[in-house]
């Protein structure tokens, strides 16, 4: 069961994975580290590719869009780590790295596994992912690859789109979160969360909408 759990919750948030638009229904019996390490490793997939959008749009509005995707979720992300702290769980800072787990509890006192930090790595500055790729196999974004082969009007109304469906997902999946999370202070982190990302999601809805018109109207 709890391995069903890590798979459905590795599409949580990442707004540019492709396998996040095939998630046909939410997840179940979701515990609070997988939820903080995945909104984690979401934040870091968030902001990898909304710096590629300050290379490879042609948009003033979508490389905007993506600065401000940026910094709400280094900020988001910052709470992330905080909160992951408080609660003793270790967050990895590359997307393809495995949390480190020990065994004892988890974060609310089962029995099972632990997270442990193994590093002193500085969890709250991510890279600038924009001039590279996340490890392959394990945790592989083909939708990302694709975005950064794409320049100009083709990767505007891709990045649009990737958002509109991501954000999509997100927002269902974290509310079905708050209501499982056992931690006062998780379920407070993701009401302060969402309605960040219902603007995201609003945002590139504009975005798309607009891109689609661009495509639609003929050249003079």
């Amino acid at each position: 069961m709890r391995s069903h759990t890590i798979t459905a919750l590795l599409l949580l948030v990442a707004p540019c994975a492709g396998a996040l638009a095939a998630q046909a229904s939410a997840p179940a019996g979701l515990s609070d580290d997988i939820v903080l390490l995945q909104i984690h490793r979401a934040n870091l997939e968030e902001i990898r590719m909304s710096q590629l959008a300050q290379h490879n749009a042609s948009s003033a509005q979508v490389k905007q869009y993506g600065a401000r995707l940026v910094r709400d979720h280094q900020a988001a992300d910052q709470k992330v780590v905080a909160l992951a702290k408080q609660l003793r769980i270790a967050l990895p800072q590359e997307r393809g790295q495995q949390m480190s787990r020990a065994p004892g509890r988890d974060s609310v006192g089962r029995p099972g596994y632990m997270g442990r930090r193994d590093s002193t790595a500085d969890l709250t500055t991510p890279p600038d992912y924009s001039q590279s790729s996340p490890q392959r196999g394990e945790g592989a974004d083909p939708q990302g690859e694709r975005l950064r082969s794409l320049r100009g009007a083709a990767f505007d109304t891709a990045f649009a789109n990737a958002m509109v469906e991501g954000h999509t997902k997100a927002i269902s999946l974290l509310e079905l979160a708050q209501t499982q999370a056992q931690h006062e202070e998780l379920r407070s982190l993701i009401a302060s969360t969402l309605p960040t990302l219902r603007e995201h999601l609003q945002n590139a809805q504009s975005l798309a909408s607009g891109a689609a018109t661009s495509s639609s109207t003929p050249q003079k």
